[in-house]
């Protein structure tokens, strides 16, 4: 998934003869398929509707932000929209969270390379990362509703063996109430080479992914501070 910034989309051909193209939606680019990557989410997580705005302005802004580099990838088949995902690089803490990810269920039958659509997605973020970092990092991270583990343990996602929790209200807490609720915290490797770290390293540096830079939780607070564990003086 290397970004197409300004330029064309990058597009890939199915198993069953159809285009895939990815749309980077950030830098001000295809700002045309904002809406369309917002109606999207508003569909498959009505329960973080606060999201879609920032999808809006991250529309316009700069993807390369400080130790962030964050992308908004709308995926099309033959030029219809079924899906999209927002992750992001995280140079600091050496992970791709990926924050949102969802396939239209009339695409998810549709295979890349013998791979489902929904598995090339989620795998690709790896290859991002790379493209991005320069080097394979700590891998791909991600916050999900125990439910849903069957999915991603079938693309070669694991666990972290840690008490997680997430801020219901997400970035919106300091005005809506740091509520929370329990979901897995997961991890999908690096598969290009070598990688400097372990599972432990790798499960501080996804809690603060998300908690420090995504919702910005005071790192003081008890439950946070057990989970990044030295991550917060990173800088």
């Amino acid at each position: 998934m290397s970004s197409p910034s300004a330029g064309p989309p990058l597009e890939v051909i199915a198993d069953d003869g159809s285009t895939l193209a990815l749309y980077d939606v950030v830098d001000g680019c295809h700002a045309d398929l904002a809406e369309v990557m917002a109606s999207l989410h508003r569909l498959a997580f009505p329960d973080h509707l606060f999201a879609a705005d920032e999808i809006l302005d991250d529309a316009a802004r700069p993807s390369r932000r400080d130790h962030l580099v964050a992308h908004q990838w709308l995926l099309t088949r033959d030029g219809e929209p079924v899906g999209y995902s927002l992750a992001d690089t995280n140079l600091r803490r050496r992970v791709a969270p990926i924050h949102f990810l969802a396939v239209e269920p009339t695409a998810r039958s549709i295979t890349v390379g013998g791979v489902g659509i929904g598995g090339w997605f989620l795998h690709d973020s790896l290859r991002q990362y790379e493209a991005d970092a320069g080097e394979p990092g700590l891998g791909c991270v991600a916050e999900t509703p125990r439910y849903k583990l069957p999915i991603f343990h079938r693309h070669g996602w694991r666990v972290f063996d840690v008490p997680y929790r997430e801020p219901i209200h997400g970035w919106r807490w300091p005005v809506d109430g740091l509520d929370t609720r329990d979901v897995a915290l997961i991890w999908l490797p690096p598969d290009a080479g070598p990688h400097r770290g372990s599972e432990a390293d790798a499960a501080r540096a996804a809690a603060a992914a998300f908690l420090l830079d995504k919702y910005r939780v005071d790192p003081s607070v008890d439950w946070v501070h057990e989970l990044v564990n030295g991550e917060a003086g990173l800088s």
